[in-house]
């Protein structure tokens, strides 16, 4: 048997949307945020890791990153959240 990841997408809010040089996250319920979130590519490459939040936003700088479309994903252990949003310049 295998693991399965439960998906809870209403959970999280990606400000702002496009984003130009960060991107700020947190959760609908203004709950602190807790385990790890992952910034990925659009083929699924992991580019950044946010391990042991505890505070009620997080916000990820996108300097580094080029114009294009990415995945943030959210798991705080009882679940996982995924959402896509995109560096404008």
């Amino acid at each position: 048997s295998g693991i399965s990841e439960v998906m809870n997408n209403n959970k999280v809010i990606l400000f702002p949307n496009p984003a130009v040089d960060f991107i700020a996250m947190a959760l609908v319920n203004n709950q602190n945020l807790k385990g790890s979130v992952g910034v990925y590519s659009m083929v699924g490459e992991k580019l950044m890791e946010y391990a042991g939040i505890k505070n009620n936003k997080l916000k990820i700088d996108l300097t580094t990153l080029p114009v294009g479309g990415y995945f943030i994903k959210y798991d705080d252990g009882e679940g996982v959240s995924v959402k896509k949003f995109f560096k404008a310049n």
